[in-house]
């Protein structure tokens, strides 16, 4: 089921592809897929290293060539968290939960791409609690007695009336 999280994107800003690198989250216009605007966490691309196999490298994406990445309409909150707080893009340690928004997208197909400056729920509700006024790192300092009211002082009396 489509996931959509429109109020975690905090700016969009049109790039070229030269400016996206693995781990950002891009969003643009798609021919050719069953996603016509993909939100995507761009993962590193692999390359052919000597002796066989291939390696993650996290260098720009290519002229005319393809790039993979996880649609985030596909990812829960909760999943999308953990994506972000990985440590280390060529190795995912959530990849079970991550495989279903696997997507390879072809560059030639993508139009309007923009780069997302994205938060999570998580993050959102710290900065509320911060422009609050709480600190999250402090703990809440322990409240004062209240003291008791002063007494009102006594009347002063009258200035006696010169008389005339």
């Amino acid at each position: 089921m489509k996931k959509f999280h429109k109020k975690n994107i905090i700016s969009r800003l049109v790039v070229n592809r030269d400016y996206i690198r693995p781990g950002n989250i891009i969003e643009f216009n798609y021919t050719g897929g069953t996603d016509p605007k993909p939100l995507v966490f761009v993962l590193p691309e692999l390359d052919e290293v000597k002796g066989g196999g291939k390696r993650a490298t996290l260098s720009k994406l290519k002229k005319g060539g393809s790039f993979s990445g996880l649609n985030l309409h596909f990812l829960d909150m909760y999943t999308l968290e953990r994506l972000i707080k990985e440590d280390n893009l060529r190795k995912l340690r959530g990849w079970v939960k991550y495989k279903q928004a696997y997507r390879t997208y072809s560059i030639k197909s993508v139009r309007a791409l923009k780069l997302i400056e994205f938060k999570t729920n998580k993050q959102l509700s710290e900065e509320r609690k911060v422009d609050l006024g709480v600190d999250l790192n402090e703990p809440e300092p322990p409240k004062q007695p209240e003291l008791p009211k002063q007494p009102e002082p006594p009347p002063q009396p009258e200035k006696p009336k010169s008389g005339g």
